[in-house]
């Protein structure tokens, strides 16, 4: 039989269905299709509001946009191996974004889980060179910035006014103020002025 009706549930694929509504088979069981630009699927429970397309979970598509929604005054929790590993919350118009935390204090907060007190984020993929800023709190507190390309030449800048180098420090440990390319462990340069180096 393709379809079971018994006082457990509905089974599609399935004479024994575990829940109320049970499909069972191979890659792709289930389509949703709506007649207009928006298609969801929304999720109540007793304690939630229940007044139409405002209230609990939806998840579904907005046009072109995928869209998880919790209308409910709560978070989103995503997890793996039944462990939260990111949250999402709101606080009136900021929202809050929490990875290795629950309950994050920023705009977007990264630790450990609570184990170390330590986060760390990590830009570019290339297991040799790549650029992490990294905390480390659990007796010995250290704040890392760091470029790990193994050349003397690479660099890390620090810009103001979005275009302006203010500092660049070298893989070969020089660092210039004024000057992206500094020939001593301190080379400052001003235009107009005399040169200072170390």
């Amino acid at each position: 039989n393709m379809m079971e009706l018994n006082g457990t549930g509905l089974g599609i694929g399935t004479i024994s269905p575990s829940t109320l509504l049970h499909a069972k088979g191979a890659g792709h069981l289930a389509t949703i299709e709506s007649t207009n630009t928006y298609a969801y699927l929304q999720f109540h429970h007793s304690t939630s509001g229940t007044s139409g397309h405002n209230d609990g979970l939806t998840v579904g598509l907005n046009s072109t946009a995928a869209v998880i929604n919790n209308r409910e005054d709560g978070v989103i929790q995503f997890g793996t191996n039944d462990v939260t590993r990111m949250t999402v919350h709101h606080d009136g118009a900021v929202p809050r974004i929490g990875i290795g935390t629950t309950s994050p204090n920023s705009t977007l907060e990264i630790g450990d889980g609570g184990v170390s007190n330590t986060g760390k984020l990590r830009i570019g993929h290339h297991a040799s060179y790549h650029s992490y800023i990294d905390y480390t709190g659990a007796g010995n507190t250290t704040l890392t910035i760091a470029n790990t390309y193994n050349s003397d030449s690479s660099k890390i800048l620090f810009k103001t006014k979005e275009s302006v180098d203010a500092m660049t420090i070298l893989g070969s440990g020089n660092v210039g103020i004024g000057t992206t390319s500094p020939s001593y462990k301190l080379d400052i340069l001003h235009a107009g002025d005399a040169q200072f180096r170390v």
